[in-house]
């Protein structure tokens, strides 16, 4: 598996070793989030957390549901695929 952090306080690029389109990333308090464009390689978009922007996780995927006006986030399982 890869990883960005030499264990020393030293990173290696890429930290994300992933096509990871047209990021958006928050801060919340000590943690970082991210998003990104999924296109046709997945079939949501994915969400990822981290700790200090060199070591993360893909928490889920989520999509965006439109029906009537409303807006319906459907979330995905990170490791199956399926719909929650």
């Amino acid at each position: 598996m890869w990883t960005a952090d030499l264990g020393n306080g030293r990173y290696k690029n890429p930290i994300l070793y992933a096509d990871y389109s047209d990021p958006d990333a928050i801060r919340v308090g000590d943690d970082y989030f991210m998003i990104s464009s999924s296109f046709s390689n997945a079939p949501a978009m994915p969400l990822l957390h981290s700790k200090d922007l060199v070591t993360g996780r893909l928490l889920t995927t989520f999509c965006l549901k439109f029906q009537n006006s409303d807006i319906e986030i459907q979330f995905m399982d990170a490791e199956c695929g399926h719909l929650q």
